[in-house]
């Protein structure tokens, strides 16, 4: 039986990265290999299930989200599964929400 952390050190002696998740290159449930590494999909982080992987997905589709607030409504995804990300790092940088502040 292998074990994660022997499949994880094969890949790193290979020479194989593992890459993080993506908000707008990971596929919803398949790992993808680029020229960089290993692109884990959106269900390989814990706590985020298929049904909101794939609502992600479909609405990366429809351009770039402009905030936080706008992936929540966009993609029709829970506070729990934006916390996920935000642990992750999938939203670094990105704006809580679309209003501006003149303040």
């Amino acid at each position: 039986l292998i074990t994660i952390l022997e499949v994880a050190n094969e890949m790193y002696a290979r020479g194989i990265n593992c890459l993080p998740v993506d908000l707008y290159k990971s596929d919803s449930t398949s790992f993808k290999i680029t020229k960089d590494g290993l692109l884990p999909p959106f269900t390989a982080l814990q706590g985020l299930g298929a049904a909101a992987a794939a609502n992600i997905v479909a609405a990366r589709e429809n351009g770039a989200f402009l905030s936080v607030d706008d992936i929540k409504i966009r993609a029709g995804v829970s506070k729990s599964v934006i916390e996920i990300l935000e642990n992750h790092g999938c939203l670094d940088g990105m704006d809580r929400s679309n209003q501006l502040s003149f303040f």
